[in-house]
C-alpha cells in the first residue's frame, strides 16, 4: 500500500528516530528526527521536497542551521551557529543557488568576509576584514572570475 498519515519510526534501541506525515506515498507536513530522545532535525514537506523552515540541532539541542527551502531547493536566508549560539554565517539562496550577499563572522559577532553571489558564483565585491574591522583585502569578481585591480593612471596631460 501507499502510506498515508503519520508514521514513526524506530531505532535499534527501541527509541523514536523519525516521525513523519505522508499523504499519497510522499512526505508532506513535518518531520521529526531523533538522536537518544531529542530533535536533531525538525523540517517541513510538501509533496516529497522540503518546504519551509529547516532547524537543525546539534545533540546537546542547540541550534546548529536553520535554511528556507522551496520545492526541494535552499530558498532564502540559511544561518549557521556555533556551540554557543553565535552566527557563524549567513547566506542567501534562490532556488538551491547563491544568490545575494553570503557573510562569515567571527566569534566576536564581527563581520570576516562579505560576498555577494550570482546564481552560485562570486559577483562583486569580496571583501575579507581582520578582526579589528579594518580590511585585509579586498576584490572585484564578474562570473565568479578575480578582475584586476583598477591600476591608478600613469597618464600625463
Amino acid at each position: 500500500g501507499v502510506l498515508e498519515g503519520e508514521t514513526t519510526m524506530f531505532d535499534e534501541d527501541g527509541g523514536v528516530a523519525q516521525r513523519v506525515s505522508f499523504r499519497a506515498g510522499l512526505m508532506d507536513g513535518p518531520m521529526v528526527a531523533y538522536a537518544k530522545g531529542r530533535a536533531l532535525a525538525v523540517s517541513s514537506y510538501k509533496a516529497g521536497k522540503l518546504d519551509g523552515e529547516s532547524v537543525t540541532h546539534d545533540e546537546e539541542g542547540r541550534v546548529v542551521m536553520r535554511a528556507s527551502y522551496k520545492a526541494g531547493k535552499l530558498d532564502g536566508d540559511s544561518i549557521w551557529y556555533d556551540r554557543e549560539g553565535r552566527t557563524v554565517k549567513r547566506s542567501q539562496y534562490c532556488a538551491g543557488r547563491l544568490e545575494g550577499f553570503s557573510v562569515e563572522y567571527y566569534p566576536t559577532g564581527k563581520v570576516h568576509t562579505r560576498a555577494q553571489f550570482k546564481a552560485d558564483k562570486l559577483e562583486g565585491e569580496f571583501v575579507e576584514f581582520a578582526e579589528d574591522g579594518h580590511v585585509k583585502q579586498r576584490v572585484l569578481y564578474k562570473e565568479g572570475k578575480p578582475q584586476p585591480a583598477p591600476q591608478p593612471s600613469t597618464a600625463r596631460r
